[in-house]
């Protein structure tokens, strides 16, 4: 790994959230969102994987937004989860799909 890439803090991204409204409020919602796509990135970038080169950033944004309702909508009845671990989840969702997507490519392009 180069010495200049610097690990994303999840500490930081997770503080960019802290106290917002991440299920109920457009602005909370919309920050979740940013914040995931650019630790995502800053993640990705330090395994060598550019994102906007899988996909691009509309479809990143509305993956997002469409987990957001999904989890929004399971948790309507019960204690909605906190902000941290939302953001965790999602971090990892948005990684898990592009790691699938790059898979897909690779095989359909292998012969």
């Amino acid at each position: 790994m180069n010495d200049d890439k610097k690990s994303p803090s999840i500490d930081d991204a997770c503080k960019e959230i802290e106290g917002s409204d991440i299920y109920d409020d457009a602005d909370g919602s919309a920050a979740l969102i940013r914040v995931a796509i650019e630790y995502t990135r800053q993640e990705l970038a330090n395994e060598g994987i550019d994102l906007w080169n899988v996909t691009n950033e509309a479809d990143v944004q509305e993956y997002c937004r469409t987990w957001l309702k999904d989890i929004t909508r399971r948790e309507k009845d019960t204690k909605r989860t906190e902000n941290d671990l939302a953001l965790i989840a999602l971090l990892n969702a948005i990684k898990y799909d592009v790691k699938k997507v790059m898979k897909d490519r690779k095989r359909t392009n292998d012969p």
